[in-house]
């Protein structure tokens, strides 16, 4: 009887003590695809989905078109980039990479609000084109980490392959996840070859994610959040492999890593201390967070009320920064890896209303604190001019998109 009592009591500490193994969602029972259930929390996608098709269409319509995708060709490799990528739009390898991954992102976004297959078809048709001929494979691949380190020089005029690679692992994992949770499901039969060489191409990509992180256990794979990337790169490509516990692993380092990057006064490790660029870095990375956190929340361990009062502190000194750039100086001055003038911040209005990535957040913070001071103020600085928010790269798609859609009265506020 003792025996037997032993053997059940250690059964059941072993599963106690056992992360929970997140259930499969019914798309990931298809290798290489992905559920965005993953990735957006529950309400929001009901909300989508409840929304009028008419006006969800006007949410955040692409201002290019199909059209445009014949001018992006895949190159071979990405080289030529200084460590500030003070250069980077006269790379034309480096050029043609980033404007490609705002244009897909655009385009994906619009396609999944407006249900359009037609236009999924011709996407995944031109991943694929790219996925065919190997695109940037031949870019030095800095993984095994004998590549010379970046900044060499104060202000980051070094050439860095380096950087080469990074920026190619990066923008090819923004493709990602414009691929996999927004048209990797979409004709699977009929596209079958496409899905094949896509999936091919982008797992080869992600085996260099090993980029800077050596072979640490995941539970200790943590960068500054400004650097998020290979973070979230790996937690989608935990999904795409059907990796479910090491997924768990991996969000549960990322509130370890939020705790220690988001300081307690609302600036953010490596990010508001980047000199001329401080107010862009802290806005930019703002993105990473907040996506981190609804990922959390879609895989129900619900983070906001360990960092709400840091989120708040935060999204004021971006707010106050857009007021008065000034007020960022006290962190921008320590002039971190910064290619400028640190008491000049390389952030404005018009690059606000008009950039490719790095504003989904603004809307995920309307969306869950609609009633705050910062939110009359963030929706104050939205209604300025138009703004032009329909792509984020580095997310895949504008998913701040799919929060409009789902809460109409986002902009004007709580009736």
């Amino acid at each position: 009887m003792l025996v037997r009592l032993f053997i059940v009591g250690a059964i059941w500490l072993a599963l106690w003590a056992t992360p929970a193994i997140l259930p499969a969602r019914s798309d990931e029972a298809v290798a290489g695809t992905v559920s965005l259930s993953r990735l957006i929390p529950s309400d929001v996608l009901a909300g989508f989905e409840q929304a009028d098709p008419g006006v969800s269409a006007m949410a955040c319509p692409a201002q290019r078109g199909v059209r445009s995708l014949p001018g992006f060709r895949p190159y071979d490799k990405l080289t030529g980039l200084s460590s500030s990528m003070a250069n980077g739009d006269g790379v034309l390898s480096y050029y043609n990479l980033y404007k490609f991954a705002g244009l897909m992102s655009e385009l994906v976004t619009d396609a999944h609000v407006r249900r359009n297959a037609e236009v999924k078809t011709v996407l995944i048709k031109k991943f694929a084109e790219w996925a065919e001929a190997g695109a940037y494979l031949k870019t030095r691949d800095c993984s095994d980490g004998n590549c010379p380190e970046q900044w060499q020089t104060k202000r980051g005029t070094d050439l860095s392959p380096l950087k080469d690679s990074e920026q190619a692992v990066n923008h090819v994992m923004d493709l990602a996840l414009a691929y996999y949770p927004f048209l990797s499901t979409h004709n699977r039969e009929g596209l079958a070859a496409e899905h094949v060489a896509i999936d091919k191409w982008m797992r080869t990509f992600s085996r260099r994610l090993l980029f800077n992180w050596a072979n640490a256990p995941v539970s200790k794979q943590i960068r500054g959040i400004y650097d998020l990337q290979p973070h979230r790169s790996k937690l989608l490509f935990d999904l795409v492999k059907g990796d479910s516990k090491s997924f768990r692993l991996r969000l549960q380092s990322s509130v370890k890593g939020m705790s220690a990057q988001i300081r307690e006064d609302g600036s953010i490790r490596n990010a508001t201390v980047r000199g001329s660029k401080a107010l862009w870095y802290h806005f930019w990375t703002l993105d990473d967070v907040f996506w981190q956190l609804e990922v959390l929340k879609a895989n129900d361990m619900d983070a906001y009320a360990k960092f709400e009062k840091r989120l708040e502190r935060a999204v004021k000194i971006f707010l106050d920064g857009m007021d008065d750039p000034s007020t960022i100086h006290k962190w921008a001055k320590a002039d971190y890896h910064s290619a400028g003038d640190p008491r000049m911040q390389d952030f404005d209005m018009n690059r606000f209303a008009y950039n490719d990535s790095g504003q989904s957040w603004l809307y995920v913070y309307l969306y869950r604190y609609p009633q705050t001071e910062n939110a009359r103020r963030l929706r104050s600085l939205l209604s300025r001019r138009v703004v032009r928010h329909i792509m984020d790269f580095k997310l895949g798609a504008n998913i701040g998109c799919l929060y409009r859609v789902a809460e109409p009265n986002l902009l004007t506020g709580p009736t």
